[in-house]
């Protein structure tokens, strides 16, 4: 008896770690530029406090200046009140004959909003965050993502987010449109083998609670 409740207890334990262990993405340094960009080195920021900064005026020669360059050591900007507003420009090496994606890989931010315009000067404007509902996204992934269409023709990006609630962190990635839809196939494989595997404990539990009349097993 005390055997089987151990050998259950061992294995609740190793399904728990699992996901943890085989959801976790690569290290950048182990992607490869032609399908995946960390874009953590390549951006710049500029904190509002006041809040009432437009992209006009962030955009503008007046502000130019004032951008910062983010400390690649850091994740984000902590918890803060102010917006912030970040931009970056395309990386000249990035192979244009693929479509890509902005991944914001944090799927707790509140409010995102993207900018960024063309070379005929046309500005295209994004809305997402935590606060709006999912099918509202323009790709339904549990992080943030964008399409960047005619990405050789975009002249810089550029983000305004904020988060009251959270901390503020900022993961961005340029991946291609085949990298990201091949990672939400291993994702939801991996997914699905690890619940398959807790019900068939709980199943397992049950049967054996039916048969040999142990409390232990109902609750296990």
């Amino acid at each position: 008896m005390a055997k089987i409740v151990f050998s259950f207890i061992s294995l609740w334990v190793a399904l728990s770690v699992v996901p943890f262990q085989l959801f976790a993405e690569k290290a950048p340094d182990e992607r490869t530029l032609t399908e995946e960009i960390d874009l953590k080195k390549h951006i710049e920021y500029l904190e509002d406090p006041t809040k009432k900064l437009t992209f006009s005026d962030v955009s503008s020669s007046k502000f130019d200046s004032k951008f910062e360059k983010f400390d690649i050591s850091k994740s984000g900007f902590g918890h803060s009140q102010s917006e912030f507003w970040i931009r970056f420009t395309i990386p000249p090496n990035i192979p244009l004959d693929k479509d890509w994606i902005l991944l914001i890989d944090n799927y707790w931010l509140d409010y995102i909003e993207l900018f960024y315009s063309l070379e005929n000067g046309e500005i295209l404007h994004k809305v997402a965050g935590y606060r709006f509902p999912f099918h509202q996204r323009e790709i339904f992934h549990h992080n943030f993502a964008f399409t960047l269409p005619a990405i050789n023709s975009i002249d810089q990006v550029y983000l305004k987010i904020s988060d009251p609630r959270y901390l503020i962190e900022i993961p961005l990635y340029l991946k291609s449109t085949k990298l990201l839809i091949k990672q939400l196939d291993i994702k939801k494989i991996l997914y699905g083998t690890y619940f398959g595997l807790i019900a068939a404990l709980a199943i397992s539990s049950l049967i054996y609670f039916i048969t040999a009349r142990e409390a232990a097993y109902f609750l296990y």
